[in-house]
């Protein structure tokens, strides 16, 4: 039982890297221009509207990076059958993404995409897992 929680535990750890990473990246290829406050509302809704789509998409390989290798990693770790982890990791991904887009104002296309990504991901790694597992 340990081990599992271990696992999804890393498997988070995994997914916040990778995301976190690219994100940065993303940054450092777009980056935000002076004067943007960030931290009022209208800022970042201003701020978001002006990104150019590569800033965008980037932002949306990001969480599908996330979900696949974070829930790769919790699979394999796991002791459990490999997609209980694995599932557990894209859920919580998932919640994370669409709180992300409660909370910040996204293109439309970007709204109902992203979470479809995330979920596509974390299902490939899960089939990914069990082929592995065969």
């Amino acid at each position: 039982m340990g081990k599992n929680i271990l696992a999804v535990i890393v498997g988070i750890v995994t997914a916040m890297v990778v995301v976190g990473g690219i994100e940065w990246l993303s940054h450092q290829i777009f980056p935000v221009a002076d004067g943007v406050d960030l931290a009022s509302e209208e800022g970042m809704r201003d701020f978001v509207a002006s990104l150019p789509v590569g800033a965008i998409l980037m932002v949306g390989f990001a969480w599908m990076a996330g979900a696949f290798s974070g829930s790769y990693i919790a699979g394999r770790i796991g002791t459990l059958k490999p997609q209980y982890g694995s599932l557990i990791v894209t859920g919580l991904i998932l919640a994370g993404s669409i709180t992300n887009l409660l909370l910040i104002p996204h293109p439309l296309w970007f709204t109902v995409s992203a979470p479809i990504a995330v979920i596509v991901s974390g299902y490939a790694a899960t089939v990914l897992l069990k082929r592995g597992a065969e």
